[in-house]
């Protein structure tokens, strides 16, 4: 990563950290560049998806905006309108509120990476009715 003023990562080479203690279905290595880039009011984070997992349970953002990014693989999107297998450099815009609803699982036989990006970073996180919280999730 650059330590320039203006600085930049490459999201295909970002060395992600294992997440051992995460449940099983979660099990997934993850990196928050946001925060090491210098960004204060948004987050960048990248995930690593083993087959069978998932970035965080099925939940909307209030009140921010999220984007997904498919960096490489072929994770499976569940949104309210149903699910949609990505490929790589799919980009997804989720609205604030019940409308923005996402789980990003990975039904294929090998690894894939995304990016989710979360603008005006400081809100709260809403799980969907028979979700469970686990802060943990989310880093």
């Amino acid at each position: 990563m650059s330590t320039d003023p203006v600085r930049r990562a490459n999201l295909a080479t970002i060395t992600c950290d294992p997440r051992p203690l995460l449940p099983d279905g979660f099990r997934r290595n993850s990196k928050r560049i946001g925060t090491l880039l210098g960004a204060a009011r948004t987050g960048l984070s990248v995930y690593e998806l083993p087959p069978g997992q998932a970035v965080g349970p099925y939940h909307y953002e209030d009140p921010q905006e999220e984007w997904l990014l498919v960096v490489s693989g072929t994770p499976t999107l569940r949104h309210p309108g149903g699910e949609d297998q990505l490929e790589p450099w799919d980009l997804v815009f989720f609205p604030a509120g019940p409308a923005g609803a996402h789980l990003v699982r990975n039904n294929s036989e090998s690894t894939a990476r995304v990016a989710m990006v979360l603008l005006d970073h400081g809100g709260r996180c809403r799980r969907l009715p028979g979700q469970r919280h686990d802060p943990t999730l989310h880093s």
